[in-house]
């Protein structure tokens, strides 16, 4: 099956489309929380893939899973994206010392593959076939709310970047451990295409895709 084939499937089966920005636990107004950004910054449809987990859960009459967080297609839709929403803010804000960033991150390490591996089986059920994602592209993209490159190369996409200047040194390098923690939690995945973006630039990455 194609991804826009797989994409469909999920609508048809009651999934729903959000934007990725509701779906971020650190920003989203459903949990009475304002948009880091100031304002919705996507304009990109993506499916609440963790919503329809639960639903088909609770359907089932099973325990819910661990998923991603969303299903998303690039601008030329062929290939299917599982998302996974991680605040490095939020970490930062609560559990900002280099122990418990670091406890955090192989936590991610743990999750990714076990959420990414049962959205797979729940997308494969849903379109009633073992064998519908063997030929459709598939990537992971691992999203988080601080810059995912080293600053002064892809930063400065960031509106974060006009931050760093007013941030102590100490502030600067715990970020840096979160970015670099990130991509050794990202590597835990694999036999599949894996991307490390900043949630400000997810629609860019989807049209240059």
């Amino acid at each position: 099956m194609t991804p826009l084939e797989v994409y469909n499937k999920l609508l048809d089966a009651g999934a729903t489309e959000d934007y990725i920005c509701n779906l971020h636990s650190a920003c989203s107004p459903a949990k009475e929380k304002p948009y880091l950004c100031g304002s919705l910054r996507s304009s990109v449809h993506v499916i609440d893939f963790d919503a329809f987990e639960w639903k088909i859960a609770d359907a089932e009459g099973r325990s819910h899973e661990p998923s991603v967080d969303a299903v998303a297609l690039p601008e030329d839709k062929e290939c299917l994206l599982f998302v996974e929403l991680k605040s490095w803010e939020m970490v930062l804000r609560y559990h900002g010392t280099e122990e418990q960033i670091s406890n955090q991150a192989e936590k991610y390490k743990d999750a990714f593959p076990r959420k990414l591996l049962h959205s797979m089986q729940l997308c494969r059920e849903i379109c009633e076939s073992p064998d519908a994602l063997n030929d459709c592209r598939k990537g992971f993209v691992f999203m988080t709310d601080i810059p995912t490159a080293s600053m002064g190369i892809e930063g400065f996409f960031s509106d974060m970047e006009t931050l760093a200047a007013t941030a102590t040194p100490a502030e600067n390098r715990l970020k840096d451990l979160c970015r670099d923690l990130g991509k050794e939690a990202l590597a835990a995945v694999t036999g599949i295409n894996t991307y490390y973006w900043e949630c400000r630039d997810f629609d860019r990455q989807l049209s240059r895709f």
